[in-house]
């Protein structure tokens, strides 16, 4: 029997055709673009397909590369994808692709421009090559024009987010590539601090007030908040300001994790007049050192916290250092730092030095743990001669390059090894910059 039987020994040739036939007409994805309501530069694409699945958006200027957004999370049939890291203003070339375990589908190509940006935004310049920066900038800015904005290494905002009350005020920035949103810290004139996780598309804002956060936060692997609190206590009648560090879900529960109290008392390290102890002021966490560093501005130290006990592992600068700095490169009123491998330290140093009021410098350190000794291998001064007396950040680039932001004069730059300006970004007359660590993609 020509196909063979119907019994299940054999598939009759005519079904066969039928199903080659019906792979092959197999409709295009219906793919539809809009412009996020909340950010102009964010295309929202939509699709349907007929399984559950996850798929990928290819993106990119016509005739240009070709990027890619891929959705995460679990298969389903009806797809939003927000696409980020496009240029206001521009018309870009999409298509979606999608698979799944038994069948492929795509979309086909086509053209969609992004909209133009809101007028009042903060306004800069950037100059330099935009090859020596990669990937995104956010800025958490105060002053003129205040808010978030993220821009790539052209200069371009590609993302941002508007704060219309004239009592806040943008203060910390991370992007949370797992949830593909934004956790913002915003201080307020009125009510402390407020903690806004931002959908990336904007379109969606969750707020908790945390009325005790001071100064730094970061975002834990899981998704939980790693945040320096106030610790203030009455000490023989006298108010003095301390530190601890809380972790928070995102639920707003917390669990206190450790306090300053629990390893220093004032005969350690006496409070100056006003109270103002510790001053804790910047945070980080190494997971695969499982280390959480801690900076002490008032006490002119950086600790190295074992992050499973909240030991101490060592005390860089300071008068309680267990890491004795040399002479030339002790820091002092220093704010973000970042831990090398295990053996080198940047420090952005504020006040260089106890007696130092008018220049502020990046300083890289070399740590002798065994020996417990510092000395300085590298140090970056601005020209001319710049004083920060509050903020800054230094952060090492993958290509040894340094990112160093001077803060209340809004303005980052890239550094090379040898202290020439590779690219500099300046924010206009009344804007400043807090800071936000770079990130590779959206």
């Amino acid at each position: 029997m020509v196909g063979g039987t119907i019994a299940g020994m054999c598939t009759p040739a005519y079904l066969t055709l039928f199903a080659v036939l019906a792979t092959a007409c197999t409709p295009e994805l219906p793919l539809t673009l809009e412009i996020s309501p909340a950010v102009s530069t964010v295309v929202i694409a939509n699709w349907t397909t007929p399984a559950p699945s996850l798929g990928r958006v290819l993106w990119g200027l016509p005739g240009g590369d070709q990027q890619v957004t891929a959705e995460i999370g679990e298969p389903r049939t009806q797809h939003r994808l927000a696409i980020a890291g496009l240029h206001s203003d521009t018309s870009y070339r999409f298509q979606v692709q999608v698979e799944n375990s038994t069948n492929s589908w795509s979309s086909l190509e086509q053209n969609f421009a992004t909209g133009v940006l809101p007028t009042d935004l903060a306004d800069f310049q950037v100059k330099g090559d935009a090859q020596a920066f990669p990937g995104y900038l956010p800025l958490a800015l105060f002053g003129s024009g205040s808010g978030v904005s993220v821009i790539d290494a052209s200069g371009e905002i590609v993302w941002y987010y508007q704060l219309f009350d004239p009592s806040w005020s943008a203060r910390r920035v991370w992007y949370v590539p797992e949830q593909r949103c934004f956790v913002v810290s915003i201080q307020s004139l009125l009510d402390g601090t407020h903690l806004l996780w931002i959908s990336l598309d904007g379109t969606q804002v969750r707020e908790i007030v945390v009325d005790d956060l001071d100064h730094d936060f970061l975002v834990l692997p899981g998704g939980e908040l790693l945040m320096i609190v106030e610790d203030g206590r009455v000490v023989d009648g006298q108010e003095i300001a301390g530190n601890a560090l809380v972790r928070m879900d995102a639920d707003g529960n917390r669990t206190t994790l450790w306090s300053i109290w629990d390893l220093y008392d004032l005969d350690d390290q006496p409070a100056p007049p006003n109270g103002d102890w510790t001053h804790a002021n910047a945070l980080d966490y190494l997971p695969q050192r499982d280390l959480v560093l801690l900076g002490l501005r008032h006490f002119d130290s950086i600790l190295a916290l074992n992050a499973a006990d909240y030991s101490l592992q060592w005390a860089l600068g300071g008068a309680n250092q267990t890491i004795k700095v040399d002479e030339d490169v002790i820091f002092h009123r220093q704010h973000q730092f970042q831990l090398l491998n295990d053996d080198h330290i940047l420090v952005f140093d504020n006040q260089a030095g106890p007696d130092s009021t008018g220049d502020s410098r990046v300083l890289e350190l070399a740590l002798d743990l065994e020996n417990k000794v510092a000395s300085g291998v590298w140090e970056h001064h601005h020209v001319p001669s710049l004083f920060s007396d509050i903020l800054g950040n230094v952060e090492a680039l993958p290509n040894g390059d340094r990112l160093v932001t001077w803060s209340m004069q809004g303005q980052v730059q890239v550094v090379e090894p040898d202290d020439s300006i590779a690219w500099q970004l300046d924010m206009l007359l009344g804007t400043a910059i807090t800071y936000g660590d770079r990130f590779d993609s959206f």
